[in-house]
C-alpha cells in the first residue's frame, strides 16, 4: 500500500487541474479523503452550488431555454395611511401613495376625499377660522365659524341684538363715550354762551331737551345727568343728512332721523368762516398807521388790520454836535430842546442833564450849564460782565450799558451752580441765546489763598464753558483790580497786592492757553505806592460811583 500513494496522490493532482470547474461544481456520491500516507473509505458530500448547470429552475442552465417573466399585480389595497399596495404571484409588491382628487367632502366637523386609485376615503377634522360678527340695532352678533378646506360652516356665541353706543348715543354724551360728565356740561354751557363751538354733529347731542337751541337749560340738564340726578333715553339713534350746506354769509341746515323711532330733527348749521388769502399790506411809519386788508375767496367780504405806527429812527444828529432826529421824519427826539445855539437835554422829571449821561441808551457830555458837548457817542457792543462781588460793585454804580451776572463770595469753582438773585440760570448759563458781542470774565476776589495750577485749571474750564455758551462772542478774561490794603484790613478783609499779581499771573496763563484775550487794569487804577488809590473804594476792593465810570471809560476801549 506504501509504494501507490505517491502514483495515485499525482494522478489525483492531474485530474482536480484538468476539471476543476466540474469538481468545484457538482456532488460527488462517493469520495475519498486523504490523510498524510494514507487513504480513507469515508464519504464527503460537497455544499450544493446554486447554479448547478443541471439545475432545471437555474435560467443559466444550458440545458434549458431561458423563459423572460412579466408581473401579473393584482388590485391595489389601501394599507389605512394614506399608501395603497398591489402583488404579483410571484410575491413582488408595489407601494405607493394614495392620490386624491376634486373636493373635500363636509361631514359637519370633518371632511373626507376618496384615492382615485384604491377608493380609500381620507377623513380629517375641520380647522375652523373664526370672524367675530358684532350685534346691531337690528341684527344679533355671533361668532361665524368657517372650515377654510371645506367650506363648512356654523355660528356660536351668538349674542342679541343691542343699541350700538356708537350710534345711539343718550342726548347730552357729546364724545359719545357712554357716560354724561360735567366737562360735557362745561362744554355746552361754553357753547350756549357762544364761548366755544362745537361741530354739528356734537352739537345735535348737545341740545339735550331737542327744542332746537343750545341753552343754558341744556347745560344745567347735562350737569344733573353727570351727577345722576336725572335720566334722557337712550334709544333714539340718530343719522344724519346734510341738506343745504353752510357758506361764509348764510347757516345750513341737518336733518336728524331715528333709525328706531323715524324721530326727525331739523338743525341749523352755523356758517363757516371765512376763507380769506394773502393781505394787501400798507406798511406803518413813524407818523401814520399802516393796515392789512383781507379778502374773503368765497364772498369778497373785507376786514382790515390796523398796523400801528413804529416808533421814531432817532439815528440822526442835528448838528455835528447837538441833538437827534429822526432819520424817516426828521422830527427831534423827545426831550432835546435848542435854545440859543446849543443843545440840551431834559428827562422826564423836566431836570436838565449835566455831565456824563446816557440818553436812549447812548451816552453823551454835557457842560455844567447842560449844554451838549459832543455828540453821542457809537453805540456800543453788547457785552455782559460775569463774576463775583467786583462786578456787583460795577452793576451797582449804574455807569455801563451792559449786562451785569455777578454774585457776592462766588468762587471759580462754584460758579457751575451759583445763580443771580431773580434767574433760574446758572451763571454761565446766563449767556446763552442772548447773542452778546463780548463776554467778560471778572473773578477771583475771593481765591487769593486757592492752590496755583488746581485754581488755573478751574480758570480755564470756566473759559472753555463760556466759549460753548456764547460761540458768536468774543471771551475775555479780566485782571483782578488792585486792593488798598490798608482800607481793606480795616474792613476785615486779608487781602494783599502781591496775592493779587499772583492770581492775575494765573488768569493770564489760562488766557493764553485759551486763547482769549487778557484785560489788565493795573496800570489805570494803581498809585505811585502800587495800592487802589485811597478814594477809588470804601472798603479797598469795591469801587464806587467815580472809579466805576472809569473803569467804563478803559474797558469800552478794550472790547472789540
Amino acid at each position: 500500500m506504501r509504494d501507490l500513494k505517491k502514483p495515485l496522490s499525482l494522478l489525483l493532482a492531474a485530474l482536480l487541474c484538468c476539471s476543476a470547474a466540474f469538481f468545484a461544481v457538482h456532488r460527488l456520491p462517493a469520495a475519498s479523503v486523504w490523510a498524510e500516507g494514507e487513504i480513507s473509505d469515508e464519504t464527503t458530500t460537497l455544499p450544493e452550488d446554486p447554479t448547478d448547470p443541471t439545475d432545471p429552475t437555474d435560467p443559466t442552465d444550458p440545458t434549458e431555454p431561458i423563459t423572460e417573466h412579466t408581473h401579473a399585480f393584482g388590485a391595489w389595497t389601501p394599507d389605512g395611511s394614506g399608501n395603497h399596495t398591489r402583488a404579483c404571484a410571484c410575491g413582488e409588491t408595489e407601494t405607493e401613495s394614495c392620490v386624491f382628487e376634486g373636493d373635500y367632502v363636509s361631514n359637519g366637523g370633518t371632511h373626507s376625499r376618496d384615492c382615485a386609485v384604491c377608493g380609500w376615503t381620507k377623513t380629517e377634522a375641520c380647522a375652523y377660522e373664526k370672524t367675530v360678527v358684532a350685534p346691531t340695532m337690528t341684527a344679533e352678533g355671533y361668532t361665524l365659524n368657517v372650515c377654510p378646506t371645506c367650506g363648512d360652516t356654523f355660528k356660536d356665541e351668538i349674542k342679541p341684538a343691542e343699541i350700538d353706543r356708537a350710534e345711539s348715543t343718550p342726548m347730552g354724551d357729546i364724545d359719545r363715550d357712554g357716560a354724561f360728565t360735567a366737562a360735557e356740561a362745561r362744554t355746552i354751557l361754553r357753547v350756549a354762551l357762544s364761548l366755544d363751538a362745537l361741530s354739528p354733529e356734537e352739537l345735535a347731542y348737545a341740545d339735550i331737551d331737542a327744542d332746537g337751541k343750545l341753552t343754558a337749560a341744556d347745560a344745567r340738564l347735562s350737569l344733573r345727568l353727570s351727577v345722576g340726578l336725572d335720566s334722557v333715553s337712550a334709544r333714539h339713534a340718530y343719522t344724519y343728512e346734510t341738506g343745504a350746506a353752510a357758506t361764509c354769509t348764510a347757516t345750513g341746515t341737518l336733518t336728524l332721523t331715528c333709525a328706531y323711532c323715524g324721530d326727525k330733527r331739523e338743525l341749523t348749521v352755523p356758517a363757516s368762516p371765512h376763507e380769506f388769502g394773502e393781505p394787501a399790506v400798507t406798511p406803518a411809519t413813524c407818523t401814520a398807521n399802516g393796515s392789512k386788508v383781507y379778502t374773503c375767496k368765497a364772498c369778497g367780504m373785507q376786514r382790515t388790520d390796523t398796523l400801528f405806527a413804529i416808533p421814531h429812527d432817532y439815528s440822526v444828529a442835528a448838528t455835528a454836535t447837538h441833538g437827534v432826529l429822526c432819520a424817516a421824519c426828521g422830527a427831534t427826539q423827545p426831550g432835546w430842546t435848542a435854545f440859543g445855539g446849543n443843545w440840551y437835554y431834559y428827562n422826564a422829571n423836566g431836570t436838565r442833564l449835566v455831565g456824563k449821561q446816557f440818553v436812549d441808551g447812548q451816552r453823551y457830555r454835557f457842560d455844567a450849564n447842560g449844554v451838549s458837548e459832543t455828540g453821542r457817542e457809537p453805540a456800543p457792543p453788547k457785552v455782559a460782565v460775569l463774576g463775583d462781588s467786583l462786578v456787583v460793585s460795577l452793576e451797582s454804580a449804574g455807569v455801563a450799558p451792559y449786562d451785569f451776572y455777578g454774585k457776592v463770595s462766588l468762587h471759580i469753582n462754584t460758579i457751575w451752580n451759583k445763580s443771580v438773585s431773580g434767574s433760574s440760570r446758572t451763571i454761565p448759563d446766563e449767556v446763552i441765546g442772548r447773542d452778546y458781542d463780548c463776554v467778560v470774565l471778572l473773578i477771583g476776589i475771593n481765591d487769593l489763598d486757592y492752590a496755583g495750577s488746581v485754581w488755573e485749571q478751574w480758570y480755564r474750564e470756566a473759559l472753555q464753558g463760556l466759549k460753548e455758551r456764547a460761540p458768536g462772542a468774543t471771551i475775555y478774561a479780566h485782571a483782578i483790580f488792585p486792593v488798598n490794603e490798608t482800607r481793606a484790613r480795616a474792613n476785615g478783609y486779608v487781602a494783599t497786592n502781591a496775592a493779587v499779581r499772583a492770581k492775575n499771573a494765573l488768569i493770564k496763563q489760562a488766557a493764553e492757553a485759551e486763547g482769549v484775550p487778557y484785560l489788565d487794569p493795573a496800570s489805570v487804577f494803581t498809585d505811585a505806592s502800587g495800592q487802589l488809590p485811597y478814594e477809588a473804594a470804601s472798603d479797598g476792593i469795591h469801587f464806587g460811583f467815580t472809579y466805576a465810570g472809569y473803569w467804563y471809560d478803559w474797558i469800552k476801549g478794550q472790547l472789540k
